[in-house]
C-alpha cells in the first residue's frame, strides 16, 4: 500500500504568548501554501483573550483548521510539556 498526499496530515506547531500581530502574519503565510493537508496547532503560554479572537476570526478566513491550546500564565512554560 502507498501513501499518497490526501493519506498525509502535518500538524505544525507554533508558540504564542501576546503577541497577536506577528501570529496574524504567520497564519496568513500558511494560508499561501500549496500544499494543503496540514493543520496549525497554536500552543498559546496564557495569552490574554485577544489571542483566541484572533484565532476565532482567523479559523473563519484561512483553508486549513487550527487548533488552539491554551494553558494558564504561569511564567514562561514553552518547553515545560
Amino acid at each position: 500500500m502507498t501513501d499518497t498526499s490526501e493519506d498525509l496530515k502535518i500538524s505544525v506547531i507554533v508558540s504564542t504568548y501576546n503577541a497577536e500581530e506577528w501570529l496574524k502574519k504567520v497564519l496568513w503565510g500558511f494560508n499561501q501554501q500549496t500544499f494543503k493537508n496540514f493543520e496549525v496547532v497554536i500552543a498559546d503560554d496564557g495569552s490574554k483573550p485577544s489571542t483566541k479572537e484572533l484565532l476565532d476570526q482567523m479559523s473563519r478566513e484561512v483553508f486549513y483548521p487550527i487548533v488552539h491550546v491554551w494553558q494558564e500564565d504561569e511564567g514562561f512554560q514553552k518547553s515545560e510539556y
